[in-house]
């Protein structure tokens, strides 16, 4: 995330302003609209319209994103609606968002999305709409990360001398002011959540733009036991619908290893990875890198700690902040270690059971998966999985989280356990 606040614009602004307007123009609608009209774009003109915006505001509000060097990189503005069909009183609009190109990608837009959307909620508004040109695809995969949706409503705009059209989104606003306390959650791999009120939160990355455009993606798809994405909220964070339940915590309940359990987990999977096949990667920044072939994206911690459950039925899987390209069985290899399990005999996160009965766990998991999916190729990969997850897993310990070193020698265990029997467990799951 950059160093950047965002604040009230003034009237010193209205340079700034002028050139963020322009810029982000000619680099926004390149090849969208005619080029004469991007060259002959003048910022000194932008400074008089935003000279009188500035001056007399009316019930609008403008805001600003302010690097610490680089003064103001962005800008969003909001007001009443302006649409013939909307009730202006109950409806809010966010007319604008503009940030230099160079900004792009790196959180300074969520910021600004917020900061925009705690004013609207501040004045009372309950759902908030905004026009984007029809062709703009990069902002409108940036609005739909945030939660947004097209509403149906389209419009032609004739004013420039050329044809823009558009369409409308609308989103609720989230309601940041409810007062509701922030509770740590248990649950997952990667900490830091918090839930506030029916809301999830945690501090947002470079990637959270894409795994909420992710999110989207799958819930259009009806993978209705992923969290829904609510973009950021007003400091900035990841927001996502919190998934009632029960997460599994250590020590596991003896249920979690019925084979119920692992049929509706491979389940789930499988129609993660049939989802997101379609979803567009384009511009797509992860936190993980990827692996080739990238036939889907994959979870990458796909296991009880990050799965939700009602009476015990899977209900919901949190924490996708670690997805990014794959192919299946890179999931489906981390999956068998986990639920089959594929673990030394001494790992507490695990059950004492044989060979033979890891054996039928593990063909029940491919035949349920389909695909093809082979036992002996699951378990190559997850020695390969748990050696690269070592290594990701040392990196944090290194960097002051010491406790994960154990997690480091663990990982390397139970990979050489693997490792010592695959060709039996190859054997007997065929």
């Amino acid at each position: 995330m950059l160093s950047v606040i965002v604040r009230e614009a003034t009237v010193n602004d209205v340079e700034a302003l002028a050139d963020v307007h322009v810029r982000t123009w000619r680099k926004a609608y390149q090849g969208k609209v005619p080029q004469q009209y991007l060259d002959q774009l003048d910022p000194r003109q932008r400074q008089e319209v935003w000279q009188r915006i500035l001056q007399d505001p009316g019930p609008a509000i403008t805001l600003v994103a302010e690097h610490k060097s680089q003064g103001v990189v962005g800008f969003i503005r909001v007001s009443p609606s302006r649409d013939a069909d909307a009730d202006s009183q109950l409806t809010g609009e966010v007319q604008a968002v503009y940030l230099l190109p160079e900004y792009w990608g790196h959180g300074a837009g969520q910021l600004l999305m917020a900061a925009g959307l705690r004013r609207l909620t501040e004045a009372g508004y309950r759902d908030s709409t905004l026009w984007v040109l029809a062709t703009n695809n990069r902002a409108r995969r940036f609005y739909e990360a945030g939660g947004w949706r097209p509403d149906g409503a389209t419009k032609t705009d004739d004013s420039r001398g050329f044809s823009l059209f558009e369409v409308r989104y609308r989103r609720t606003v989230v309601d940041d002011l409810a007062g509701s306390q922030e509770q740590v959650l248990a649950g997952g791999n990667m900490g830091g959540a918090v839930r506030v009120g029916t809301t999830v939160r945690r501090t947002a990355g470079a990637w959270s733009p894409t795994i909420q455009r992710l999110l989207g993606h799958l819930r259009d798809q009806g993978l209705s036991w992923v969290p829904q994405p609510l973009g950021a909220d007003h400091a900035g964070r990841d927001c996502v619908s919190y998934l009632p339940g029960h997460v599994p915590q250590d020590p596991l309940p003896s249920w979690i290893w019925a084979d119920s359990v692992l049929v509706e987990a491979t389940t789930r999977l499988r129609e993660l990875h049939r989802a997101s096949a379609t979803f567009d990667a384009s511009g797509a920044v992860w936190q993980l890198p990827d692996h080739r072939p990238a036939e889907v994206i994959c979870h990458n911690d796909f296991a009880p700690y990050n799965m939700v459950f009602a009476a015990e039925r899977l209900v919901g899987v949190i924490d996708w902040d670690t997805a990014s390209p794959g192919p299946r069985v890179w999931d489906a290899a981390y999956l068998a270690y986990r639920l089959v399990p594929l673990t030394v005999p001494t790992n507490s996160d695990a059950i004492t059971s044989t060979l033979a009965d890891r054996a039928d766990r593990l063909r029940l998991l491919c035949t349920t998966y389909g695909h093809g999916l082979q036992p002996a190729v699951v378990l190559t990969v997850a020695v390969q999985r748990l050696h690269e997850l070592a290594d990701f897993t040392l990196a944090r310990a290194e960097a002051g989280q010491r406790d994960l070193y154990e997690h480091v020698d663990l990982y390397r265990r139970d990979a050489r356990w693997i490792d010592l029997n695959a060709d039996c467990l190859a054997d007997a799951a065929q």
